[in-house]
């Protein structure tokens, strides 16, 4: 398993400046990368990047914090194994990585999409690979698993 070898990386997070950069008040770390929120609603993340869960238009290993690209507002970050998840103060969820709902290239999408479908999202979760926003009425999800990954829907489930 590779994933071991990033466990130095998750723990020691990268050496920010406070006067130059905006303060972090929110992190969310798996077993490949890590995303951190800022406090001006921007997101940087570093780690592991094959299927391009850190959102920086590559797909290359970050050992130090990069800007996660088109993000603004975000309220809240989630981090599964290899996809990464947005929450904006608007209500709607933003995804990058390995996103199994769509048809995308190969490993991946490198840079936050919106989530089809989906507003009025108050939190965002994720357990391992799966995402599962939920607002006050529904959980949005397929409720069967595709190569260990919750696949979306159209519409919501009550």
């Amino acid at each position: 398993m590779l994933f071991p070898l990033l466990a130095f990386h998750i723990l020691a997070a990268p050496a920010v400046s406070a006067v130059e950069q905006p303060k972090i008040i929110d992190v969310s770390a798996s077993q490949s990368h890590v995303l951190a929120l800022r406090e001006d609603g921007s997101v940087v993340a570093w780690g592991w990047n094959f299927y391009g869960e850190l959102g920086d238009g590559t797909r290359h290993f970050r050992p130090g914090a990069v800007q996660v690209l088109g993000l603004s507002n975000v309220s809240q970050v989630a981090a599964g194994s290899v996809v990464s998840l947005a929450l904006t103060s608007e209500g709607t969820v933003k995804q990058w990585g390995f996103i199994s709902h769509q048809p995308l290239p190969p490993h991946g999408t490198p840079i936050p999409v919106d989530v089809p479908n989906l507003n009025g999202v108050i939190s965002i979760k994720t357990d391992g690979a799966f995402r599962l926003p939920s607002a006050p009425t529904a959980a949005y999800g397929r409720g069967t698993i595709h190569r260990s990954r919750l696949q979306w829907m159209d519409s919501p489930t009550s």
